[in-house]
């Protein structure tokens, strides 16, 4: 896991999504975050460039009152996840906060 705060998702062959989550303190993080897309259609390439932050912005507010309400705050104490494949960005990232941040 070369760069741990950086996330690439690719929702489509012609749409990635890329987001930086950056430590703020030990409790806040701010995220920046910026979608790829051709604008192929350009009569709706204005159209789109409006609503993709209103969309993500949708979205992120979800994910955060899941975030924000997760136990146990630091990811180091979990013990109980039973993580899947998909969970790969979970084990990557406590892996590599054990190696650089430990336990204390």
């Amino acid at each position: 896991l070369k760069f741990p705060g950086v996330w690439t998702l690719n929702v489509r062959a012609n749409l990635v999504n890329f987001i930086a989550f950056v430590p703020v303190d030990e409790q806040r993080t701010l995220y920046y975050l910026r979608t790829y897309r051709p604008d192929r259609v350009r009569p709706l390439g204005w159209l789109m460039s409006l609503l993709t932050p209103v969309l993500n912005g949708f979205i992120l507010r979800q994910d955060q009152r899941v975030v924000a309400t997760q136990t146990p705050v630091n990811s180091l104490d979990a013990r109980d996840d039973r993580l899947v494949g998909a969970d790969r960005a979970i084990v990557e990232y406590r892996r590599w906060l054990m190696n650089n941040v430990g336990e204390g």
